[in-house]
C-alpha cells in the first residue's frame, strides 16, 4: 500500500483540501455549542513546520489531550473569522498515533497569517487561474538618482 504525502503546516493555504497529516496537540480550548447541539473545540495542533487552529466537531474533540500525536487523513484549510483553520473533510479520519515524541514549532501560527479575501461576484475563482485574482503588474524600481 502507498504511504500518503504528508502535508506540512506551512504549506497550508485557504482552501487547501484532500490534507493527510502528522500533528501534535498543544492546546485544547474550551467547547462551544452550536444552535443544534453540536459541541465544538478549538485544538492549537503545530507540525516541525508550524502551527495552526483545528476545528473538532462532537466526540472526537473529547477524547484528544495535549500532547497526542494525531494523524489527519482528508482534512482541508479554510477561513474562519480570518483565521485559517483546518477541518476534518466528508469521510476524513483522525487517529492518535502516540504521545509527546514530535518535534514542532509554534512559529509561524498559520492561524494568524494574514491571507488575501476571496474573490467575490466574478462566478467565484477560477482553478485555473493559480493567483490572487489582483491585476498583474511588472515591478518596476524608482530611478531617481
Amino acid at each position: 500500500m502507498k504511504m500518503d504525502v504528508q502535508t506540512p503546516v506551512k504549506d497550508l493555504r485557504p482552501g487547501s483540501k484532500n490534507l493527510n497529516m502528522v500533528l501534535i496537540t498543544l492546546d485544547i480550548g474550551k467547547p462551544s455549542t452550536t444552535k443544534d447541539g453540536h459541541e465544538i473545540r478549538t485544538i492549537r495542533v503545530a507540525d516541525k513546520t508550524g502551527c495552526i487552529n483545528l476545528s473538532i466537531w462532537d466526540k472526537p474533540g473529547t477524547l484528544l489531550e495535549s500532547g497526542d500525536i494525531i494523524r489527519l487523513n482528508k482534512a482541508y484549510a479554510s477561513l474562519f473569522k480570518n483565521s485559517l483553520t483546518l477541518y476534518i473533510g466528508k469521510g476524513g479520519e483522525i487517529h492518535k498515533v502516540g504521545d509527546f515524541c514530535l518535534v514542532f514549532s509554534e512559529t509561524p501560527n498559520m492561524s494568524e497569517e494574514s491571507f488575501p479575501p476571496p474573490l467575490s461576484g466574478g462566478g467565484g475563482q477560477s482553478s485555473s487561474s493559480g493567483g490572487s485574482g489582483a491585476p498583474k503588474r511588472p515591478f518596476k524600481p524608482s530611478s531617481n538618482k
